[in-house]
């Protein structure tokens, strides 16, 4: 991490800082854990995680990196350019990008932080709406193809597995049909 700032000629523009705002009539806050800049002006979030390398490629990947999606939307203003996000896992220093932002580290193809975001808003507003009529949808129960089995976006959704490992109600989430339990 100390090398893309001193020789790739980023600075540290912000660390743990909260950052604010409403996107898509979401009311949004957090703080990011490293916000750099590059010499052309910009932004790249560093979401730091001690481990599971191999799930934020997929988070990457699959467009499923919501937290640091929204962030990069949030500081897109202060950015000269679309925001790069990244994850630095410390239990190996592997420093995984949403873009080819710098040479250091390595570029995950997949949706940009924008699309994942998009994806996510959408996603948000059909859910409010379907409460708002009344409707909640419980993955697990009726048709197969409602089960999901991994997070990714489809067909300008976004789709989110359960995370959860310690409730009971893995047939309502879905996860029980996902592993095969149900």
């Amino acid at each position: 991490m100390a090398r893309l700032v001193q020789n790739d000629g980023f600075t540290v523009h912000h660390v743990e800082e909260h950052v604010e705002g409403l996107l898509n009539e979401i009311s949004l806050g957090g703080r990011p854990d490293v916000i750099l800049k590059d010499a052309a002006g910009r932004l790249l979030v560093v979401d730091f995680k001690f481990g599971g390398e191999s799930s934020r490629k997929d988070e990457l990947r699959n467009g499923a990196a919501v937290q640091v999606a929204a962030y990069a939307q949030l500081l897109e203003k202060e950015s000269e350019g679309p925001v790069a996000v990244a994850f630095y896992v410390l239990r190996n220093r592997s420093l995984l990008l949403s873009d080819a932002i710098t040479a250091l580290g390595t570029h995950i193809e997949g949706p940009s932080p924008k699309e994942t975001w998009d994806a996510a808003a959408f996603t948000f507003a059909g859910r409010r709406a379907a409460r708002g009529a009344g409707l909640v949808t419980a993955r697990g129960v009726g048709e197969p193809d409602l089960v999901v089995r991994r997070s990714q976006l489809r067909q300008d959704r976004l789709e989110l597995a359960p995370p959860c490992r310690y409730c009971d109600y893995a047939v309502l989430c879905g996860k029980a049909f996902a592993e095969g339990q149900a």
